[in-house]
């Protein structure tokens, strides 16, 4: 398998670490009303920007951060927010933590297009304009996966249009691709010392609307399965995005840590709004470590879900949405995921607890780390819901942490 490898040497240069977007954080705007009168009052802690910005987020001497964040979809009903307030509004209580990463990444959830038209099949179908691209590349994203259930919502023309305007935003994209052997290739850049590959695909049970659809019947998973390879990666010869299972997943992960040092994957998973793990996601997540991986962060159900330790690494089953134009009350927390690396390998990963709710007055599309009280109570949560206690786990202030041990010498 070949690898889709960034630019040798480092990641793509990096903006100035004082940018239009942190200028701005210092004197951003107070939400307008909502347009629908609908923005609405809460007890909620959050950390207001110029706190964020107040704060060191530079790895610390040795090290290099890794920032992941889920989904990305600044547009479906918050044009309104990005004409008022401009295009960095979605980012402004995030940026510092991102900005400051050697390597950023995000789960772009729909086509970039300007030509192609939306299917007008689909419920929920998504077209996203390329101007929104500069405000994520100045943010500080690098990466970009678009091997998700939105990535063909306007047909093959509307994932080549994603391609061109990404790849000319100075963003690199994985997990899709001009044919389906392009989608198949991770990424690898190196960051430091440290080569680190990135596995990044989607699982069929995304185009499930409810835990209560008939998922738990074989035959339709194997529905759905065969439905979603037909449409996702229809022909040897035209646009795709990655549908993974557990054979080409551990193979994937195999061939990449064969020569990086770090091994992410990065799946869009599970069902929406589900919290519990889906049968699929763990059997996919230890098969992908038992190959070689090293850290596995899932997205797809806007809302957080479990983490778990299994061997030396660490899953995060579910971090929710990012910048996600929803006015849905359930999709109202998340996490960012800091993952530190030392000596080639990953000493610990950091977990914020991120408030999403749009409809609350102290986000109006603008996510925000969450703070005191309301970050402790979140964690305490994403601590308990695990099925057994997590080794190395610890709540740091508004922070949580899963201390590594580094497998890079033993491999398999």
């Amino acid at each position: 398998m070949a690898l889709l490898v960034a630019a040798p040497g480092c990641r793509r240069s990096a903006p100035a670490k004082k940018t239009a977007a942190a200028a701005d954080a210092s004197a951003a705007p107070s939400p307008t009303p909502d347009p629908k009168g609908r923005l609405e009052p809460s007890n909620v802690e959050v950390y207001a920007p110029a706190e964020l910005e107040a704060q060191d987020w530079t790895p610390e001497p040795g090290t290099h951060a890794i920032v992941l964040v889920g989904d990305l979809m600044p547009w479906e009903r918050i044009e309104e927010k990005l004409a008022a307030f401009g295009p960095h509004h979605p980012y402004l209580g995030t940026a510092p933590l991102v900005r400051a990463a050697d390597l950023a990444i995000a789960n772009l959830e729909g086509p970039v297009a300007v030509e192609a038209t939306p299917n007008s099949g689909l419920r929920f179908p998504y077209k996203m304009p390329p101007s929104i691209l500069p405000a994520i590349r100045e943010t500080g994203f690098d990466l970009v996966s678009a091997a998700n259930n939105h990535a063909l919502d306007c047909g093959p023309e509307g994932l080549l249009e994603t391609l061109k305007f990404v790849g000319a935003a100075g963003i690199d994209l994985v997990g899709a691709g001009p044919t389906p052997m392009a989608a198949s290739q991770p990424f690898v850049t190196q960051v430091g010392d440290t080569r680190i590959a990135v596995v990044a695909f989607m699982s069929p049970e995304t185009w499930y609307s409810e835990i209560e659809d008939d998922s738990a019947k074989e035959h339709a998973f194997r529905n759905k399965d065969r439905r979603m390879r037909k449409t996702m990666m229809r022909a040897p010869d035209r646009p795709a995005a990655l549908v993974g299972d557990v054979g080409t997943i551990r193979e994937a992960v195999r061939q990449a840590s064969e020569t990086a040092d770090v091994v992410i994957v990065y799946p869009h998973w599970g069902v929406r709004y589900h919290r519990p793990v889906y049968p699929r996601q763990r059997e996919i997540a230890r098969a992908a470590i038992d190959a070689g991986a090293d850290l596995v962060v899932g997205h797809h159900n806007h809302i957080w879900q479990p983490i778990e330790r299994y061997r030396d690494a660490l899953v995060v089953y579910g971090v929710g949405n990012y910048a996600f134009g929803s006015r849905n009350r359930r999709a109202k927390e998340g996490l960012i995921v800091r993952a530190v690396v030392r000596n080639k390998a990953f000493e610990r990963v950091e977990l914020y607890p991120l408030y999403t709710k749009n409809l609350d007055d102290k986000i109006d599309f603008q996510p925000k780390l969450l703070k005191g009280k309301s970050a402790r109570k979140m964690l305490t949560r994403l601590r308990d819901a695990a099925d057994e206690p997590v080794a190395g786990f610890g709540i740091e202030g508004d922070h949580a942490v899963v201390r590594l041990v580094g497998r890079n010498e033993g491999r398999p």
